[in-house]
């Protein structure tokens, strides 16, 4: 089996925290069905320059080259959650997995990523 990186992103909704355990291929899957559900021009548009980065070979042993990948994916996930549409979706909220306690919440609210 190959090796694979897991990169972790920090989640804040309202007062719930959590952490959001996504793989490269987890993204482009994401991405993949979301240009299905909203055309490829709309998913675009939204994302602007924080489209998801492209497949390349990535030296796992790079630190930095690591980094900003995780960095371009931050963006990636930064832009869908602040677009109402997007956030609403339950492509994002499902790829978000959003704890429990946020469904009982009386509150509407959009995921907001965090560093």
């Amino acid at each position: 089996p190959t090796e694979h990186v897991v990169y972790t992103f920090a989640l804040a909704l309202r007062s719930i925290r959590w952490e959001l355990h996504k793989r490269y291929s987890d993204f482009v899957h994401i991405d993949r069905r979301l240009r299905s559900a909203f055309s490829d021009a709309k998913l675009d548009h939204i994302l602007g320059p924080s489209r998801l980065p492209g497949k390349a070979y990535l030296d796992k042993s790079s630190s930095r080259l690591m980094d900003l990948r995780k960095r371009r994916l931050e963006l990636y996930l930064r832009a869908l959650v602040t677009h109402r549409a997007m956030a609403r979706s339950d492509l994002v909220r499902n790829f978000l997995q959003l704890p429990d306690e946020l469904y009982s919440h009386p509150q509407g609210g959009d995921a907001e990523e965090q560093r």
